[in-house]
């Protein structure tokens, strides 16, 4: 449970950065995997960069559905890479 929506877009927000951060790690030890992973990679970022441009306006909810788009791209791309993790 969160106190706002603005902490939970926090929460979201973190969590997506941990899960860009895995990618580096999937990357840095399977390389060959990057033409699997780019196109989710992009995706991503793509709904990232919406997702922070709606907190920006202060729409937090909606900047929440974006984010959690965004790790859900970046779960598919560590899974593409050969790394199960849960979600």
């Amino acid at each position: 449970n969160f106190a706002s929506p603005r902490e939970e877009y926090e929460y979201e927000l973190d969590r997506n950065e941990t899960h860009r951060l895995l990618i580096q790690v999937v990357l840095a030890d399977r390389p060959e995997a990057a033409g699997l992973i780019q196109a989710y990679v992009q995706s991503a970022a793509a709904l990232r960069t919406d997702a922070e441009a709606l907190a920006r306006r202060g729409d937090h909810a909606g900047a929440i559905k974006g984010l959690e788009a965004s790790t859900r791209e970046l779960v598919r791309a560590v899974r593409a890479g050969g790394i199960y993790v849960p979600g």
